[in-house]
């Protein structure tokens, strides 16, 4: 009988590849942000920025920390919290950061890219993500063809609602689904029933053209792995069979990569 092979292990690979990272490919990583950064080191780069030979467009984020309940999975830095004044006093502040951070950057660049993160940020009013908006555009230039995006909590939204951002100008969506089996949404502790889901996505599907303007309209389709998701010995829910594969569709986009990210300096505000 032939014996399975070993396994090899390059203790030099492991070693240099062993240590912790950070769990997300954003940059700056949350284990580059340290004290030792000033804040006027932070005016000078983004001043240094300006001056380039073409100085890059921008791409600007917002974290939205806020969630009405935790699911047990995430690791994001969040605020549980159903206070309802929180979400305008978050305004407040993100207000008074951009007149901190905006002023820093010409004009004449561009913004491309807009996301917001969260946290939930449909924990805010769609009034209130309008109003987000706003203070995004009254202080930078906005191209034409903006890819401007949110992830969606489909318990914090209605149809009525993804209408409304449509109308705001969210070109980009991405619906938060982990699983439709109702045990394993009890277990992560993020219960939604299949109908509420299938009612924001078919909003979604009504609103139409979720692509920026002038980008590729075609869409890359990952049919998910049933083994992957579903618990051992269960089939694909008839919900599933329903809902599948559109419900990963997602619009082709030009791969992020570190190189790509320096272009586009990123605002923050948690």
């Amino acid at each position: 009988m032939n014996e399975s092979p070993r396994p090899r292990f390059d203790a030099d690979l492991i070693e240099k590849y062993g240590g912790e990272g950070p769990r997300y490919t954003s940059y700056p990583t949350a284990v580059q942000f340290s004290d030792t950064f000033s804040a006027e080191q932070w005016k000078d780069a983004l001043d240094d920025s300006n001056r380039l030979p073409i100085p890059a467009d921008l791409s600007l984020y917002v974290h939205v920390p806020f969630c009405s309940s935790p699911c047990f999975y995430c690791g994001c830095n969040r605020v549980i919290t159903r206070s309802k004044t929180a979400a305008q006093e978050f305004l407040v502040h993100l207000e008074k950061e951009l007149d901190l951070a905006a002023p820093h950057f010409d004009r004449d660049r561009k913004v491309r890219q807009v996301h917001l993160g969260g946290g939930t940020p449909t924990f805010l009013e769609t009034a209130q993500i309008g109003q987000l908006m706003r203070l995004l555009r009254s202080r930078f230039s906005f191209a034409a063809d903006a890819e401007i995006g949110l992830e969606v909590d489909p318990r914090s939204v209605t149809p009525a609602d993804i209408r409304e951002l449509k109308g705001i100008g969210f070109n980009r969506i991405s619906i938060g689904i982990q699983d439709l089996d109702p045990e394993v949404q009890k277990a992560v502790n993020r219960i939604h029933d299949a109908a509420l889901v299938a009612s924001i996505i078919g909003a979604a599907r009504a609103v139409r053209s979720w692509q920026a303007p002038g980008r590729d309209p075609r869409c890359r389709v990952r049919r998910p792995d049933p083994t992957e998701h579903e618990p051992a010995g269960r089939g694909t829910t008839p919900h599933r069979q329903n809902l599948e594969p559109r419900l990963w569709i997602e619009p082709r986009r030009k791969r992020w990569s570190r190189k790509s990210a320096r272009s586009f300096p990123t605002l923050a505000s948690s």
